[in-house]
C-alpha cells in the first residue's frame, strides 16, 4: 500500500507541472494573440427608452419620463419649476422652449440651473410636443 502511495505521489509531482506549464503557455499565447486587439470604443450618448412607443405623443411621454419627470413635474415644485408655470410663456413660441431645452441657463435663482440632457433634435421635440398637449389638462 505504501508503494503504491510513493508512486501516485511521485506521478503527481510530475503531471501537475506539466499540466501546469502547458496552461501557463496557452495563456501566453492568449495573452499574445488579443494583445495585438485594439479596443473598440463605445459612446453611450442618450438614454435608452425602457418602453418601445407606437405613438410620437408616447414616445415624447416615454421621453418625459425617463429625463424630466424626476426634477418637474407639472403643478409641483420639485427640484425644477412646476411645468404650468414656465411652459406657458413659450406657447407662441415653441422653437425658444427647444433651444431652451438644447441649452439650459439659469432663468430663475430660486432653482438650480437645468443640466443640459444631450437629447436628439428628434426628441426634444417629441418632449415638446407631449409637455405642451399635457400642459391642456392642467390649464383649462
Amino acid at each position: 500500500m505504501r508503494t503504491k502511495l510513493i508512486k501516485l505521489f511521485y506521478v503527481l509531482i510530475f503531471l501537475f507541472p506539466t499540466y501546469t506549464l502547458r496552461d501557463i503557455s496557452a495563456f501566453i499565447h492568449i495573452s499574445k494573440e488579443f494583445s495585438s486587439l485594439k479596443p473598440i470604443e463605445v459612446k453611450v450618448e442618450e438614454k435608452v427608452a425602457l418602453v418601445e412607443p407606437k405613438e410620437e405623443k408616447q414616445e415624447g411621454k416615454v421621453i418625459y419620463e425617463n429625463y424630466c419627470v424626476s426634477c418637474h413635474y407639472f403643478k409641483s415644485k420639485e427640484v425644477g419649476p412646476p411645468l404650468r408655470e414656465v411652459l406657458p410663456k413659450y406657447k407662441g413660441d415653441l422653437a425658444r422652449l427647444k433651444n431652451f431645452i438644447k441649452k439650459p441657463f439659469r432663468v430663475n435663482p430660486e432653482y438650480p440651473p437645468m443640466p443640459e440632457l444631450g437629447l436628439s433634435d428628434r426628441k426634444i421635440d417629441l418632449v415638446v410636443i407631449y409637455i405642451m398637449e399635457d400642459l391642456k389638462k392642467y390649464t383649462e
